[in-house]
């Protein structure tokens, strides 16, 4: 649904005014209320593939999401407002342990039905009678009921912004990641509200569409114990033609890419909340130091994996590190036990 299928109010809607008008209990009735019918809409069993053009910013985001939450197999990620738990789905095929978080106990009943209708594609064969599925946990809005530093990653993808008390929510965020956790967050930019679709949302349904000011948010993440923010500049598709990328791999920037990075980052949040400050190592990598090769256990990686020690007697690989690099990771392969 576009801006231009909702007009701007002439008496538009605070979300201050909207998160204080009503307790934290009557938020989460508002949420479970807003899934209330929405079973049978295939676009949320779709995503993030429902429409031409939602899609490409919704891949794009979620690939800049999922590198800087430097995943690896066996991970315990809790996906926080999951909605219809369509990401929880792409967790588990990345080789992640789910929980499948939300406020709305509809929403987590649509989940379940997502992967009853299409189960996780897996690396290996799954038994007919085995069911993959997350753990799903509803959210009382306070408390989440998970113990302390028990998970290794937790992610939100356009959700936080519907969260009326954000230092809560942060500081539950904290208590039950394990040291060296990353929370990533995927949400909408420092004008939201403003938006006639967000406008449309808050007047009709009580949804809460918070302006998204990554300052406030670091702000409450530090007393919340943060000890470190990443944010990842959004640049969505502005063209070039083969003069100015000829200019540009040479330094020199076109001006309508310069422009775009601006807006688009104003537009676009992508950022990333550590538990203990990560090391340089951690901060320039693509993966997280736990995937380092002293990490890796060989023996237990050919020990598991047969075809693997006959691929490097045969001399198909140097050795099974090389192969864990190539093929493993991908393929849901543990590096160690």
């Amino acid at each position: 649904m576009s801006d231009s299928d909702h007009p701007i109010s002439a008496d538009p809607i605070a979300p201050k005014d909207l998160i204080d008008r009503h307790t934290i209990a009557e938020h989460v009735e508002f949420a479970d209320a807003y899934f209330e019918g929405r079973g049978g809409h295939n676009y949320l069993y779709q995503k993030p593939f429902y429409h031409p053009r939602d899609c490409a910013p919704a891949v794009t985001n979620l690939g800049q999401l999922l590198a800087g939450l430097r995943l690896d197999t066996g991970m315990h990620v809790l996906d926080f407002a999951a909605g219809s738990c369509w990401l929880s789905r792409i967790l588990i095929q990345l080789g992640c342990q789910v929980t499948s978080c939300d406020a709305s106990v509809k929403a987590l009943d649509i989940g379940r039905e997502l992967f009853k209708r299409y189960p996780p594609v897996m690396p290996e064969p799954v038994e007919p009678a085995k069911s993959i599925e997350p753990a799903y946990l509803a959210f009382d809005g306070n408390r989440l009921n998970l113990a302390d530093a028990s998970v290794d990653r937790i992610v939100v993808n356009d959700a936080f912004h519907h969260i009326p008390n954000v230092a809560t929510v942060l500081t539950e965020f904290f208590r039950v990641l394990k040291p060296g956790g990353i929370v990533g967050m995927s949400e909408p930019g420092r004008h939201h509200s403003q938006s006639p679709e967000s406008q449309y949302e808050m007047r009709t349904f009580n949804v809460i569409e918070n302006d998204f000011v990554l300052e406030d948010i670091w702000r409450d993440a530090q007393a919340a114990g943060f000890a470190h923010i990443e944010i990842c500049p959004v640049l969505r598709h502005p063209m070039m033609d083969l003069a100015q990328y000829q200019a540009c791999i040479q330094g020199d920037v076109p001006q309508q890419v310069s422009r775009a990075l601006v807006q688009d980052t104003i537009n676009h949040s992508i950022f990333f909340l550590h538990k203990t400050k990560p090391t340089e190592s951690d901060r320039y990598s693509a993966v997280p130091s736990v995937q380092a090769r002293e990490e890796f256990d060989e023996a237990f990686y050919l020990k598991a994996y047969p075809d693997v020690a006959k691929a490097v007697e045969e001399g198909s690989f140097v050795d099974a590190w090389q192969h864990f690099e190539r093929h493993g990771r991908a393929e849901g392969r543990r590096g160690r036990g």
